[in-house]
């Protein structure tokens, strides 16, 4: 009879797997690609991100490009219009309550916008940048906000940026950039947090 349910069991993990692969890249592959895109650094998620990212009802054609980490800034594909939002609601909104990461919180990305806002000019320091934000003690609603923001905001909504979050920032990443990454900061812009010239 054990051997039996034994058997039973393994044919069901079997057919499962099987399932999953007919069914396009598993959930574990779609962790790995959405991490080399940029989406997340923490490997212990990779498994936790790719079950959402499984379950978000995406196209396979979707799923494809995940997998290989097409969601990679400099990839020339894009989404469809229909799969933003359940990609927005049903991965980026979950995955740092069900596993512990912040959506577009990676190097790779945080690098990417820390070039677009200017914070550095200079793309073969950008994922060093990117890390040095990334591990800088920050909220995490501030530190959520940065890859949406590309530090363009209009100025009048910086000033609600906290202190802490501004001495932070100032000590954790601008001040070591020149030692870190060779660059300084702001190099052909006045700094997000610094008062504008009268």
């Amino acid at each position: 009879m054990v051997s039996r349910i034994a058997t039973l069991l393994a044919l069901l993990l079997v057919l499962t797997g099987c399932a999953e692969k007919l069914g396009g890249p598993s959930s574990h592959a779609l962790g790995v690609g959405a991490r080399q895109g940029g989406l997340f650094d923490e490997k212990g998620a990779t498994d936790c991100v790719g079950k959402l990212i499984r379950g978000a009802g995406l196209r396979q054609e979707t799923l494809e490009h995940v997998a290989r980490g097409d969601l990679a800034g400099d990839s020339d594909w894009t989404m469809g219009e229909g799969e933003t939002g359940p990609f927005d609601h049903w991965v980026e909104y979950k995955m740092d309550k069900k596993c512990g990461v912040l959506p577009w919180v990676s190097a790779s990305s945080l690098g990417e916008s820390a070039l677009e806002g200017g914070l550095t000019n200079d793309p073969k320091a950008a994922n060093c940048v990117g890390a040095l934000i990334r591990d800088a003690d920050l909220r995490k609603d501030f530190l959520g906000g940065l890859p949406h923001s590309s530090f363009n905001l209009p100025e009048e909504k910086w000033w609600r940026v906290r202190d802490t979050d501004k001495q932070a920032f100032k000590a954790d990443v601008e001040s070591k950039m020149p030692a870190r990454c060779g660059v300084r900061p702001w190099p052909e812009k006045r700094p997000w947090n610094e008062a504008p010239a009268l």
